[in-house]
């Protein structure tokens, strides 16, 4: 299948109601809320900020709490997904934070799917870490990547990026995806599991 890439730039718009929950691996992902995110967040979002082209684009926060009732367990972000039905379209997330306290977040470290041409230390290339976002294609959607820029304008270095599992016992998890200005309608999975379809206006 053909890949299609964007290329992140980036951008409160308030909505939605308390959701359902689903179980994996021991842990409960119970959905939150979901938001149009128009505020310039850097305490909330790493993806570099260059613009905002607001007649094409914009970033909507979705939250979870995400809990297992025993010990620590290795919790894998990069089986969230956002699909549109109208687009035809299923989109890993462009950020993944995890709140540390009321003020603190935290984020999941980016990896590299390739091996990087410097040194970062936000960013990292670990072919033993499989990328699982790969693993739950649909028929009849097209994936769609994040193409990060972390070089400049005039000397690009773009990666397509997702995100090192990490041991958590209960956290808030903010999701952040990047889409058309007119996208209303999504359904948020993990795995082959619907959590949430939700609206905004």
């Amino acid at each position: 299948m053909k890949k299609r890439f964007i290329t992140i730039p980036f951008i409160l718009i308030f909505y939605f109601i308390e959701g359902q929950s689903i179980y994996s691996n021991n842990f409960e992902i119970k959905y939150k809320k979901a938001y149009v995110n128009t505020a310039l967040e850097l305490h909330t979002s790493r993806v570099k900020i260059f613009h905002v082209d607001k007649k094409k684009q914009k970033k909507i926060q979705v939250r979870f709490n995400v809990k297992t009732t025993t010990k620590k367990h290795l919790f894998d972000p990069n089986k969230f997904y956002l699909l549109s039905k109208e687009y035809k379209k299923r989109l890993r997330p462009a950020d993944i934070q995890k709140h540390k306290s009321l003020h603190f977040y935290a984020p999941f470290e980016y990896l590299s799917n390739i091996k990087t041409k410097k040194e970062y230390w936000f960013l990292k290339h670990y072919p033993n870490i499989p990328d699982t976002f790969l693993d739950y294609k649909i028929d009849g959607f097209e994936d769609i990547y994040n193409n990060v820029n972390f070089g400049t304008k005039k000397e690009p270095e773009l990666y397509c990026i997702y995100f090192k599992p990490e041991k958590i016992k209960n956290k808030t998890v903010d999701l952040y995806f990047v889409v058309p200005k007119d996208f209303k309608n999504g359904i948020i999975y993990y795995e082959n599991q619907k959590i949430k379809e939700f609206s905004l206006e």
